[in-house]
Parts: structure tokens; sequence; C-alpha cells
């Protein structure tokens, strides 16, 4: 084993707690906040056109950025905390098997979904919802993901391949660099060749390139993981990265059915409304990211410490965790309750769009301190290899419990009630979350 591979181990293994949780949480959480600020510079850009409907066409192409995020989880996901388990076990070769199966069936998956949204474009723009003033646009920016579908997927599973085994730093920079890259082009491509919002989706797929290649580098010289298709295995290995992975990308999967019925619900209310919609989301994604950073960071500790079965740091390590998710929710919600006008401002000065950005992402913020413990309580359980309680969790906020509140939500209250549906949906999963944490530690004596 490297002397890199010994250190991160022994970060896992013998670091104390507070070190441990901030030396993965901090790096990725800088990390996330990179991806997040490819959206955000998409956004700002596209939104200097002073076009709505361009804003708006980016909005209704989220879900499918979701669903290809979601296939990344599958591998990235759940091979990460297979593959931190068994880091945990010492069982190395396994580690390398793990890295190249996932690696290299992301790609086929990427294909398959490219060949799905090129040639499915028309049915594709039907159901997320466009309007007459909406339909070319959103086909002009899907045109360009449909293309790069195989380098957005490679690019969530590279990330959390690297991050398992405790490169949050290598991870950080590689979002970095794409993310710079992305900020480069986005004014040459949107303004200097005039491809409007074509321009902003052909940066994004530029800039995810580039950190795939920077992760395929450090893959290939990693002495723990490896892409040699030698040592592709399905056999014990696609189960455990299923029971895991499935799960977490189900949970995308819902999302994404979920944005759908909003957006078609709120596409009634005009073109505004989605683009108010599409505005709030990106800057909530800077509060909502620095909850799912924490609870992502500390998924390879936990998943070590229960893998090695140390009772007394993976509690330690847990409850350190939800005192800072707490913090950091709450401290996200006054800030954005506080600032909700300015910052939705700063994207397009068009009053209808602010008017309504500003509603809707101070609904978005009001459950911060919820939805901290939620994504914690997610990842708890994919580091445990929990996939029925997992699977159950991810689909309470963005599937069975969110869809139905949604749906009677928007038919009892109107806008109001489509747009404060997810935090009521929030405080229920949470309730679900905690219930399940206490059947599984009773079931499992050696670690309560």
């Amino acid at each position: 084993m490297s002397k890199k591979s010994t250190n991160r181990e022994e970060l896992f293994r013998s670091a104390p707690i507070s070190k441990a949780v901030w030396g993965l949480c901090l790096p990725n959480i800088l990390s996330m906040l990179t991806g997040v600020i490819y959206n955000l510079v998409d956004m700002f850009f596209i939104g200097r056109i002073g076009d709505p409907n361009q804003l708006a066409a980016v909005s209704l192409s989220g879900p499918i950025f979701t669903i290809l995020m979601g296939f990344g989880n599958i591998f990235g996901l759940g091979g990460g905390a297979f593959l931190a388990r068994s880091m945990g076990e010492g069982k190395h070769d396994r580690v390398k098997q793990i890295s190249s199966f996932c690696f290299w069936t992301a790609i086929g998956l990427g294909v398959v979904s490219a060949a799905a949204i090129m040639g499915g474009m028309e049915p594709l723009l039907d159901l997320v919802g466009t309007s007459e003033n909406t339909r070319t646009f959103t086909r002009q920016y899907l045109s360009w993901i449909g293309m790069g579908a195989p380098i957005m997927v490679l690019n969530y599973v590279g990330s959390n391949l690297i991050r398992s085994e405790g490169g949050a730093k290598e991870t950080m920079l590689g979002q970095m660099l794409g993310t710079v890259v992305n900020i480069i082009l986005d004014p040459i491509l949107i303004f200097g060749l005039k491809m409007g919002v074509q321009g902003a989706a052909a940066a994004t797929v530029f800039g995810n390139f580039c950190s795939v290649a920077y992760f395929c580098v450090l893959l290939i010289r990693s002495k723990t993981q490896s892409l040699s298709p030698r040592h592709y295995r399905v056999k014990k290995i696609i189960g455990p990265v299923m029971v895991v992975g499935v799960p977490a990308s189900l949970n995308n999967v819902m999302m994404s059915i979920a944005t759908l019925i909003m957006n078609n619900k709120l596409v009634r209310y005009g073109d505004e409304v989605i683009a108010g919609m599409g505005v709030a989301a990106k800057v909530n994604s800077i509060a909502f990211i620095l909850l799912i950073a924490i609870a992502f960071g500390v998924q390879p500790l936990l998943a070590y410490n229960y893998g090695a079965r140390n009772r007394d740091r993976f509690h330690g390590a847990l409850r350190y965790t939800a005192m800072l998710q707490i913090i950091v929710g709450t401290a996200g919600m006054l800030l954005i309750e506080t600032l909700a006008g300015p910052l939705v401002r700063f994207f397009i000065d068009d009053p209808a769009v602010i008017q309504n950005g500003t509603y809707i992402l101070r609904a978005m913020s009001a459950t911060g301190p919820v939805v901290g413990m939620l994504f914690l309580m997610t990842n708890l359980f994919q580091a445990m290899g929990k996939g029925v309680p997992s699977m159950i969790l991810s689909l309470s906020r963005s599937g069975f419990v969110y869809i139905p509140v949604l749906l009677v939500m928007s038919a009892l209250f109107a806008k109001p009630g489509t747009i404060w549906s997810q935090p009521v949906s929030d405080v229920i999963a949470l309730a679900i979350a905690f219930i399940m944490y206490k059947i599984s530690m009773k079931n499992d004596k050696e670690m309560q």
C-alpha cells in the first residue's frame, strides 16, 4: 500500500474526529460548490441576455441533468460506499475490481443515455413542460447535454471514487478545473460566438470533460484503485454496488419526475414563474450544497468505521456531523430569508421573475436545518450498506412523500401549495428517517 493510502486510512481510523470530519468535508464542500458554480455561471450569463425564455429553458432542462447525475450516482455513490467498506475490511484486491467495474459500466450507461436523449428529443420537450416560447431554446440546450451525457455521467463516478478513498482534495481540484474552464468559455460562447443558451450548454460539457480527464489520470496512477479492464468483475461486485447505488439513483430519478410534475403545474402561471423557480433553485443550491457536501464528505469515514466495527468512532463522527448540519442549515436559512430579493435580482433584472423568484426562494430555504439532518441520515444508511432503508429514505423526499404532497397541495392551494410542497415533504421525510435509524440500530447490537 502506498504512503498516501496509508495516511488516508489513518485519517479514517485514528485521527481526532473533528480533524477527520473537516479533513474530508472541507475539500468536499469546496469541490461541490464548484459544481454549483457551474450552474450559477450559466444562469448569470444567460440572465445577462435579458430573455426570461432562455432562462426558463435552463430550468426546464434541470430534470435531465438530475437523471444523468442519478446514473452517475449508481456507480459513484454505490461503488464508493462499497469501496470504502472494502478498504476498512482490508480487501484491497476487491477495491480494484470495484473501481474498474464502476468506471466501464458507467461509460456504457452514458452512451445509452446520449442515444435516448438525442433520439427522443421531441417527446422529451413535451415531457419537461416547454411552451411555445421556450421549446426552441430548450431543444438547443438539451442537444448539447445529450451529446455530452457519457462525460457527465463519468464525472460523477470519477469524483466519488476518488473521494471514497480519502481523496477529497483531489476531488476538489478536479471539480475546480472544470468550473474554471466553464467560466472562461461561457462569455466566449454565449456572447462572443453569439451561441446564446447553446453556448452555456457547450461550456458545461467541455468543463465536465476537463474534470473527467483529470480524474482518469488520478485513477490510472492510483495504487489502490484500477481502471484496467483486467480487473473488471461483475460477480460479487454488482450486487453491493447496486444495493446502495440504485436507491441513490432512484432518488435522482424521482426528483426529476417530481420536478417535471411541478414545472407542468407552474407553467400555467407563466414562463416568468418557471424562470423564477430556476433562479431560486440555483441560489438555494448554494446553501443546500454545503449540507450535501458535509453529508457526502463524512460518508467514507462512517463507512470505514462501520466496516471495521469501530462503534465509538462511528457514533462520535455521526454526532459531530449532526451538530454541524444543524448549525450550517440554520445559518443558511437565516441568510437566504434576509437576502432573497437581492440574490434573485443579481441574476436577472426582470420584475416578474424577481417577484416570483424571491417568494419561491424563501419557501425553499425554510427547512434548512431539517434538510441537513435528512441528507446526513441518507448518507448514513448508504455508508452502512443498508439497501432497503437507504432506498426508502432516498425516495421519500423526492418521491413517495413529495409527489403526493405536491399533488394535494397544488390542488388545494394552487401556486403557493405547489411551491411549499417541498418544505412540508422534508419534515415528513425526516420523521421517517429517525424511525428507520432507531430500528436499524436496534437490530445491530454490536454497533449500538
